[in-house]
């Protein structure tokens, strides 16, 4: 019996030892649009402020144009309008999915220490949490505002994308042809400080540590890359340099502008408790991975040109 049973385990051992290694599977964060903030979970003195509070972190966020908030009243109209502040990965998912959520905001202060969180309301991950200290000279309540949009601001700056993929609705698809250069179009924050000239990266972002996201939890790969050639009403026409498949651009794809993002990092993100989280300006990507977009179409572009010229050819001599 015992035979037998040592027989069965060294086979299962060399089983284990010849089969392949799983592997882990990579959490690809998506775009985050829909966005719930809840009031902050503060002592009961301090209420009023912390609803004053709520209302302007809101519109910290709101003027990005690029999120969509939910109203005070569909909070309520869902029964969940209440302070929250840390919550586990399952009350993430759970909120997200009963409100449409793509990210919860959350904030509460605990003696003279004011933290805000963001979750990925998909899986419960966290993207970005930051505090600040109060002075404990001062009032709280004359400190509480200032610091919820600071904190808002942070979150702004930390953002490693700084518009996404749209696909035009006349041409049903993400790019498109402009005489001999491939183009495509990106939704922008329209009072950003994107210029015509500036460097656009599409980007994958993936979970790779237990930090937040936004702040070295995250794995960033750029597949494709272009030039803004025109701005008009928060949409970016992009001249594509090169890519690694144009099919990998689709709708709602991730693009981060390095001359902005790193704009955004100097005028908006505090410079402590959190030194040093910030993604490179330019993300480097191996230059065999990618393509150059106007170098495939050259060679149809010369044979065009040589048919007309013999098809010219032919009608001259008749």
């Amino acid at each position: 019996m015992f035979r037998h049973f040592l027989i069965v385990f060294i086979c299962a051992l060399i089983f284990c030892l010849q089969a392949p290694p799983v592997k882990a599977v990579e959490i690809e964060h998506q775009i985050v649009r829909r966005l719930v903030v809840f009031p902050f979970q503060v002592p009961p003195k301090f209420a009023a402020k912390a609803e004053e509070t709520w209302w302007q972190v809101r519109q910290e966020l709101s003027q990005n144009q690029m999120f969509l908030l939910a109203s005070k009243q569909f909070l309520s109209k869902n029964e969940v309008l209440q302070a929250r502040g840390d919550l586990q990965p399952s009350d993430a998912i759970l909120l997200g999915k009963l409100l449409d959520a793509h990210a919860i905001v959350t904030g509460q202060l605990v003696e003279h220490t004011f933290t805000m969180t963001v979750y990925d309301a998909a899986f419960g991950l966290m993207l970005w949490q930051n505090h600040l200290n109060l002075l404990v000279s001062r009032p709280i309540e004359e400190q509480l505002l200032e610091a919820g949009k600071k904190l808002a601001r942070d979150f702004l700056g930390s953002i490693p994308y700084q518009g996404f993929q749209v696909i035009d609705s006349l041409r049903g698809k993400a790019t498109f042809e402009d005489a001999d250069e491939v183009r495509t179009e990106v939704q922008i924050n329209p009072t950003s400080g994107i210029q015509v000239g500036d460097i656009a990266q599409w980007i994958h972002i993936y979970h790779k540590s237990t930090e937040p996201l936004f702040q070295g939890g995250a794995d960033t790969k750029a597949f494709a890359e272009g030039k803004v050639v025109l701005i008009d009403k928060g949409i970016a026409t992009i001249q594509l340099i090169r890519a690694t498949s144009l099919s990998d651009i689709k709708e709602y794809s991730l693009v981060r502008f390095p001359k902005e993002a790193e704009r955004l990092k100097v005028e908006y993100t505090l410079k402590d408790p959190l030194p040093g989280k910030l993604s490179p300006a330019i993300i480097e990507t191996p230059e065999e991975k990618m393509k150059g977009v106007a170098k495939e179409r050259k060679p149809l572009v010369t044979t065009l040109s040589f048919v007309g010229s013999i098809a010219a050819i032919l009608l001259l001599a008749f």
